[in-house]
């Protein structure tokens, strides 16, 4: 940025030129991210497990990021077949092959999916399985982690998914 001013003097028809020094503005790559949330659910014993989470590029460049699901110790077992999908449309299915990373632009986010299978049997009710959900940036290394738990239940489990669809409406 530059600023010009012209001006005459008094009693003068000559018209002066003024300059500004040269101003440049620079903007610095910040790189940030949120991964949400943690999830928590009653299931059942060989049952596979569907856990959303949602990842945000807060930053103001486009980033990549490594996404990873894995068992946690100290609980009462151990998931099977641990994955990350997309979940392009936001209802709670996966969408396409398992990912390993997503790439995602500045202020965008995309909804993710991590599926597990829980053992058929040496579980019992009250049993509860931790898993971690870790996505790390390609460009800066940081790290964001969910932890998901699923509780054994002996009861009933229903799997309930909603999603609201309408290409028209009427306005009368």
């Amino acid at each position: 940025n530059m600023a010009i001013g012209e001006y005459k003097e008094e009693g003068s028809t000559v018209v002066q030129t003024s300059r500004s020094n040269l101003v440049q503005t620079t903007i610095i790559p910040v790189y940030s991210f949120t991964l949400t949330a943690n999830r928590s659910i009653q299931a059942v014993a060989g049952q596979t497990i569907r856990l959303n989470h949602e990842l945000t590029n807060t930053g103001n460049s486009t980033d990549r990021y490594n996404l990873s699901a894995a068992n946690l110790t100290g609980d009462n077992f151990e998931y099977s077949n641990l994955r990350v999908y997309l979940d392009a449309n936001r209802d709670g299915v996966p969408d396409g092959a398992a990912i390993s990373s997503y790439s995602l632009s500045a202020g965008e986010s995309v909804g993710l999916v991590v599926t597990g299978d829980i053992p058929a049997s040496g579980v019992s009710t009250g049993n509860n399985g931790q898993l971690r959900l870790s996505a790390t940036s390609t460009t800066n290394s940081q790290v964001a982690n969910n932890t998901d738990t699923a509780t054994i239940s002996d009861k009933a489990v229903l799997i309930l998914r909603k999603a609201f669809s309408v290409s028209s409406a009427n306005l009368n």
